[in-house]
């Protein structure tokens, strides 16, 4: 930014030192931004978005035209107010693509705001809003709409090892708890943190047989969890409900209650003695 300054305020000068003085500090700013180009386009190699091509070839084009006019400009084949204008001309362009890298940068900062609002903090699951965000715009083609599935799970006892052995503790549970659910989920699931200690996991295109046979393994899991000291001696169980509904394409209308339904099962296994997976009677 200051290399651009000088060059504007040297731009309309006539020396043939200060001209040259010109060509060193274009060259300078310019090589600064095409390193900062190369370094968005770096981190944002996965994305190949329009905006870092158009950054991209914008700066070649720069650096191309410079390296153009210092081969002309020392053979003495341009006149010196020619190159003048020419560096006006770069100069706009620059302050044009650091408008372009400001603009990038707005954009990182609102994707890492957004990934932040749709995660908790503390498992780093995604939250309710956004599982239920995400089942109003989920798209199921013909073969997954036969059967989805919804467990509620919720952790034994959580309030007595927060009194027993403190907050710390329970935290440390609860993430525990999150990672083993996220380890027994497939790439077509989606699990969350409903609140609290209650988790909410759907199972996309699998019946309800299936469904329980994952609970199972979850509770198992759970159950076989070890903390690490000072916690170690603490022991963590769960209990599973499952709902499931033979209309997956209208999931997003049944969705109250199928968490409705998974829920009751829920506090049927609770009620049923803990530590148990616990089924609907009926699908929706």
């Amino acid at each position: 930014m200051l290399f651009s300054l000088i060059q504007v305020a040297l731009a309309l000068r006539e020396d043939e030192f200060l001209l040259g003085l010109r060509i060193q500090l274009l060259s300078a700013n310019l090589g600064f931004v095409f390193f900062l180009v190369l370094q968005l386009l770096w981190r944002h190699k996965d994305n190949h978005h329009r905006g870092e091509l158009v950054l991209f070839y914008a700066v070649c084009y720069v650096v191309i035209s410079i390296v153009v006019l210092h081969f002309f400009y020392y053979w003495k084949t341009v006149p010196s107010y020619y190159m003048g204008w020419s560096f006006v001309v770069q100069i706009t362009i620059v302050f044009a693509l650091l408008g372009g890298f400001y603009a990038l940068f707005l954009n990182d900062l609102s994707l890492k705001y957004y990934a932040d609002a749709i995660r908790d903090g503390m498992t780093g699951l995604h939250n309710r809003q956004y599982f239920c965000n995400a089942i109003a715009q989920r798209q199921f083609s013909d073969a997954a709409a036969s059967a989805t599935c919804i467990i509620m799970c919720d952790l034994d006892k959580f309030k007595e090892i927060n009194d027993q052995f403190g907050h710390a503790c329970g935290d440390e549970v609860i993430i525990a708890f999150a990672q083993t659910l996220q380890e027994h989920i497939r790439k077509q699931d989606l699990c969350a943190r409903y609140g609290g200690e209650e988790f909410i996991v759907l199972l996309g295109a699998t019946e309800l047989l299936e469904a329980l046979a994952i609970a199972e393994r979850m509770r198992q899991a759970t159950s076989d969890i070890q903390l690490a000291a000072p916690f170690s001696a603490v022991r963590i169980t769960a209990s599973f409900g499952v709902a499931e509904t033979k209309n997956s394409t209208q999931l997003n209308t049944l969705l109250p209650d199928l968490i409705k339904a998974a829920d009751a099962s829920l506090y049927q296994a609770k009620a049923a003695g803990r530590n148990r997976v616990c089924a609907a009677a009926q699908p929706l």
